[in-house]
């Protein structure tokens, strides 16, 4: 089965949103589940997911900022690596992060707070 964003799984009584969010990988897929979200290595406690180049980078801002940062503060995360966090959190430490000027070679391990 290939899922497209914002596809639909239905099991039982649960319903699993696909979000596309490419980025770290061409393909990355997050899961929303009420309010619940399993990120992967889109988003991750402290930043976003490693990138291999600026293209990359780039993306995976958008896919954050455009896709995950548009649902409620009280979602809980759950990324690929580290702990769970939630979206209000996430976004704080985003808007640190947005609000200095970086270069624009930046990928690879980001840090919202000390990039």
């Amino acid at each position: 089965m290939i899922l497209n964003d914002k596809d639909i799984l239905t099991i039982g009584k649960v319903k699993i949103e696909a979000i596309y969010t490419p980025g770290h990988t061409p393909g990355s897929m997050c899961f929303r589940i009420g309010k619940y979200l399993m990120v992967g290595d889109t988003l991750l406690p402290d930043g976003p997911g490693k990138t291999t180049d600026p293209g990359a980078f780039q993306l995976i801002i958008k896919s954050i900022t455009e896709k995950i940062f548009i649902l409620p503060d009280d979602i809980k995360i759950y990324p690929g690596h580290g702990r769970p966090t939630n979206l209000k959190k996430a976004k704080r430490g985003y808007n640190i992060f947005a609000s200095h000027q970086h270069s624009p070679s930046l990928c690879g391990d980001v840090r919202w707070v000390t990039s």
